[in-house]
């Protein structure tokens, strides 16, 4: 069962408050990764990593639609562009719609996963989930249950 992540901040030595960030990337192919927030705080400890606040992403495949991503918080990666997300975390795709606890980005891998109380809602239907996961490049996702016992509830509006 994957953990919610919660970065303890009195744990953390932290400096250089930044405030209105953005970062951009982009792969070989031409997909694009932007992620802005409105503050961020670099570890002292973990110079490559940032506790993102107030956090708005957007990701661009090249032939699909942009997946935009709402969340609380998230901590970046600036030296592989690696994000988790992580509270309130909302996915907009076309008229698809995720809220879950936790968004993990990987980029080199080309893989994302979503856990943690997902709700799933379209026009016709709403499914709630234990995770999804998702092929960056292609945009197929996966949706399970942690324990096999558990079923997925899919509810037809």
């Amino acid at each position: 069962m994957n953990e919610n992540l919660v970065i303890e901040e009195d744990n953390l030595n932290f400096d250089n408050v930044m405030e209105n960030l953005e970062y951009k990337s982009s792969d070989k192919s031409g997909n694009n990764y932007i992620i802005k927030a409105k503050k961020g705080k670099v570890n002292l400890e973990k110079e490559n990593l940032l506790i993102l606040e107030d956090v708005y992403g957007e990701i661009k495949l090249l032939g699909k639609s942009t997946i935009y991503i709402y969340s609380n918080f998230a901590q970046y990666n600036r030296n592989n562009f690696d994000t988790r997300f992580y509270q309130n975390v909302l996915v907009n795709y076309e008229d698809k719609r995720f809220n879950c606890d936790n968004l993990d980005l990987f980029f080199k891998d080309n893989f994302g996963s979503m856990y943690n109380n997902i709700v799933f809602v379209d026009e016709n239907t709403q499914i709630n989930a234990d995770q999804v996961n998702m092929n960056l490049l292609n945009g197929d996702i996966n949706i399970k249950m942690f324990q096999e016992e558990k079923k997925i509830k899919i509810l037809k509006k």
